[in-house]
């Protein structure tokens, strides 16, 4: 594998901003492409489309951008890197606000959030998208660089401005040809496109439909009766937690009071059982069974958990 361009994706204020084209010779390219790790990637043939639980199950999926429209979460990427003819060996810069500026990178508002490989993949031109952890990111610090501790030994001192990581492993891969989309790592993607942020937004707002008895459990429409706000917190540190809060859509309901019963009383420890209430048709919950209500909610798990096949997680 060949890597004929690269690029470095920014983000700034929690939101994407810039992709910058870096300048790189024939060894650095080098290093890159052994640093990648290719053998734990799935065949694209074993990749399955995207559907409603992928982004909760966290499985790898493929989706077919061709058929992304303005209103799609995806639809920034689709338009900036994506867009055809926006990367190539003459771009400079692309950005992902209208609003034009300077072309230059700043140190002191963006962060790296992600690297663009351009290469070739049997006969087809592919983009790779690694996710650059920003926890990483080295910002004006000074290293000791020494291979091993011996006395007459002299360490080198290296001063650096800012640096990242160089990727190990690829987030995602973008086929130019068919215009699909292949994420490998989901948690990772969503990161890398500040995804996350949005899910907690869509999370706390299910979390108030839930405490103001607009949204429901079942198809008898059981209310939710206990989130108080130690439960809420509890919800909100689980991030499958919150991509599964934001998901919920009160509209489809697959299951009525009696299924789920049955679902919750194959739970083992009784401590995670939550409380029934059919004369009042609630649901209570506490800090003990919050993530029982949880998987009630997420429909394809009660069908797991009827069929004995798992507990909730």
């Amino acid at each position: 594998m060949v890597f004929s361009n690269v690029w470095v994706g920014t983000s700034k204020n929690s939101k994407l901003h810039r992709a910058y084209h870096l300048g790189t010779d024939k060894d650095m390219r080098a290093t890159m492409i052994e640093s990648l790790n290719m053998k734990e990637l799935p065949a694209d043939t074993d990749i399955k489309e995207i559907d409603n639980q992928s982004l909760v199950t966290e499985q790898s999926y493929y989706i077919d951008m061709n058929g992304v429209g303005e209103e799609h979460y995806l639809h920034a990427l689709k338009d900036t890197i994506l867009k055809q003819g926006a990367l190539n060996a003459n771009t400079e810069m692309v950005t992902f606000k209208k609003r034009k500026s300077k072309n230059e990178f700043s140190t002191e508002y963006e962060k790296p959030r992600f690297m663009v490989y351009e290469t070739v993949e049997h006969e087809r031109n592919i983009l790779l998208f690694m996710f650059i952890n920003s926890r990483k990111y080295v910002r004006k610090a000074t290293f000791l660089d020494f291979k091993y501790f011996s006395t007459g030994s002299t360490p080198t001192i290296i001063g650096l401005d800012s640096a990242i990581p160089i990727p190990t492993f690829i987030t995602a891969k973008y086929d130019r040809d068919s215009g699909k989309l292949f994420v490998y790592d989901v948690l990772a993607f969503e990161k890398m496109l500040h995804l996350n942020e949005l899910y907690q937004k869509k999370a706390e707002e299910s979390i108030k439909q839930f405490q103001s008895g607009n949204y429901f459990i079942g198809h008898e429409k059981y209310v939710l009766t206990g989130l108080d706000e130690s439960v809420k917190q509890k919800l909100q540190t689980n991030t499958r937690t919150i991509v599964r809060l934001a998901k919920y859509d009160n509209n489809v309901i697959q299951h009525g009071i009696r299924q789920i019963k049955e679902a919750v009383s194959q739970i083992k420890n009784k401590e995670e059982h939550v409380i029934f209430n059919d004369q009042q048709k609630c649901i209570e919950i506490n800090g003990s069974n919050c993530m029982t209500f949880v998987g009630i909610i997420h429909n394809s798990i009660v069908k797991r958990l009827i069929s004995g096949e798992v507990v909730v997680m």
